[in-house]
């Protein structure tokens, strides 16, 4: 466990027309709002390898 507060990041992806192993990107037929829920968060400690 840490000894101090600790931060937690996620990044969301917008695809384009070409990403067509995600469906696609954002079209007329998509909501104004879209959700999604995250069960599971891995944490790993950085090496500082890139």
């Amino acid at each position: 466990m840490p000894d101090g507060p600790i931060g937690f990041g996620a990044m969301g992806y917008v695809g384009t027309g070409a990403d067509a192993w995600m469906g696609g990107g954002p079209n007329g037929s998509t909501p104004s709002t879209v959700t999604y829920e995250i069960d599971n968060v891995v944490m790993s400690q950085w090496t500082g390898i890139a």
